[in-house]
């Protein structure tokens, strides 16, 4: 803003240039008939006649330049008068209130990334810091249940009963834990991540599994070497190559910090690791299918150790689909984290080391209110640090649902409902993930609303920190599909049609020489 210069304003063409330094670009932007009219006033009535090109000048001594910092203290000034509660109290907060404002009156995102002088959408979505009651509008609702006359049979989840079965002990379990030469250097490696602020608790597991490899197999070598790396690959043949390829990333990326202290020390070559295996195809499921799903969690026999069990796969389920939860996300929810009155979810420290709060729809607020008060009168741990979606193992006071246990009881209900992918197997549930953002982008057309300019609401409610991650969700499926091809059809198929009907007139024309 400082940077204007008289030279930068067409008054002719009614338009202002703005050099943006970040970009070393030049931005021209329209000049609207009101701001053109108080900059006018401002050159005529209030501009020092002083022999500077600047747009706006000091009027204090020693006169000059204006200086970035008097913009903040003039808008600070101003915010005192008025009386308003702005905790921002920078000028950079009226660039965000503008891109804000442009969202809601429909403005497209890339429209509002052109006017902001921004290359790409990623950094058009800093600026658009939405309120909880627009984000709600995301929210999805209870779908409608219609009760199942025939009663369904659906058989216990393994591990739901008391007695416990005996499983085989992992691989990582076989070895007997002893130092190494490894493991002072592991420990030196983890300490200068996490004093980077990461957290790396993923990638201290996979190198203490990797250090315990060593000490159980080859307990007398003192360096790692390629045989020693191949064989421990080998114990990971039970993952997907993607995860297996994660695994081996990670002690190659401790290889190369080792490499800095050590001589020649050995470091596998990427090429050698699996290929990345080919993304699923997630499996949408419909309004229609959730509400088959709620209404079969009633025949749920509840245990011993989950004595909530078909009310919390219940208001599991419903809140994956509703608000596009990961699986880590609603598994790790407290009691404190709900707040019925404001009718939100705290998600705290999720993916990439994020929180979000997250506005629910009314009747999805009701459905938790209505869970908390059957667990308070069956009086069941209510403490705010009690997980969410709780049962009895582990302890009198319980624990949260793991993700083994949650799938389990997942699958046989989608078995029990014959809902099955075109494999014959149950759906992943992370497609709950993908038909949330699915059925959120139907809504939008089928009310009539400009998809692009939701978009941004869709990314920010599934926290993603830009529409390009949410894009990954939002699969091309039939009924979209129909709905996006008649919107076109109303909005450009009459120019379509003209167009048509012009290229007939010609080529009449042409062969009958009529003009």
């Amino acid at each position: 803003m400082v940077s204007l210069a008289l030279d930068d304003i067409d008054w002719r063409a009614a338009t202002i240039r703005i050099a943006q330094r970040k970009t070393a670009q030049e931005l021209i932007l329209p000049l609207t008939d009101t701001a053109g009219d108080v900059l006018a006033q401002y050159l005529q009535e209030s501009r020092p006649k002083l022999p500077y090109r600047q747009l706006f000048l000091r009027v204090r001594a020693p006169m000059g330049t204006l200086k970035p910092t008097a913009v903040t203290e003039a808008f600070q000034w101003r915010v005192r008068l008025s009386g308003l509660d702005i905790p921002y109290q920078g000028p950079h907060c009226l660039r965000h209130s503008y891109a804000t404002h442009l969202l809601r009156q429909g403005t497209s995102l890339k429209t509002i990334g052109d006017l902001l002088g921004h290359r790409d959408t990623e950094s058009t979505c800093v600026y658009l810091r939405l309120a909880t009651e627009e984000l709600r509008t995301v929210a999805l609702c209870v779908p409608a249940e219609h009760g199942n006359e025939t009663p369904i049979i659906i058989g216990p989840a393994i591990g739901c009963s008391p007695e416990k079965e005996k499983r085989a002990p992992r691989k990582s379990e076989l070895y007997l834990f002893t130092p190494t030469f490894l493991s002072t250097e592991i420990e030196q490696y983890l300490k200068v991540k996490r004093s980077l602020g990461r957290d790396y608790s993923r990638e201290a597991a996979i190198l203490s599994h990797f250090d315990a490899f060593i000490g159980g197999r080859y307990p007398s070598f003192q360096d790692i070497t390629g045989e020693i790396f191949t064989a421990w690959a080998a114990t990971l043949g039970h993952l997907s190559p993607t995860v297996r390829r994660n695994h081996m990333r990670i002690v190659r990326n401790f290889c190369l910090f080792r490499q800095r202290s050590q001589p020649n020390p050995f470091v596998p070559d990427p090429l050698s690791f699996p290929a990345n295996h080919q993304s699923v195809s997630p499996y949408i499921l419909s309004e229609s299918d959730i509400a088959r799903l709620l209404d079969a969690c009633r025949y749920l026999q509840p245990t011993v150790t989950s004595p909530l069990r078909p009310e919390s796969m219940r208001i599991g389920i419903l809140l994956l689909f509703t608000a596009g939860l990961r699986r880590s996300e609603l598994l790790h929810l407290t009691i404190g984290d709900f707040n019925s009155e404001e009718g939100t979810l705290l998600i705290r420290f999720t993916k990439f080391h994020k929180s979000r709060i997250l506005p629910l729809s009314p009747s999805v607020n009701a459905e938790l209110r209505t869970y908390l008060s059957l667990r308070n009168e069956r009086r069941l741990p209510m403490e705010t640090i009690s997980p969410f979606i709780w049962n009895r193992h582990g302890s009198p006071e319980g624990r949260g649902y793991t993700g083994t246990g949650f799938a389990q009881n997942w699958r046989l209900l989608c078995s029990a409902l014959e809902i099955l992918t075109a494999k014959g197997k149950p759906p992943r549930i992370h497609d709950l993930r993908h038909s949330f953002a699915v059925n959120a982008l139907r809504h939008c057309y089928v009310s009539g609303e400009d998809v692009q300019a939701r978009l941004p609401l869709l990314s920010t409610y599934m926290g993603h920190v830009s529409v390009a991650s949410t894009y990954y969700y939002l699969h091309f499926v039939e009924e979209i599909s129909s709905e996006a091809s008649e919107r076109f059809l109303q909005r450009f198929g009459r120019r379509l049609f003209d167009g048509v009907a012009d290229v007939g007139k010609t080529h009449v024309c042409l062969n009958g020489g009529e003009k």
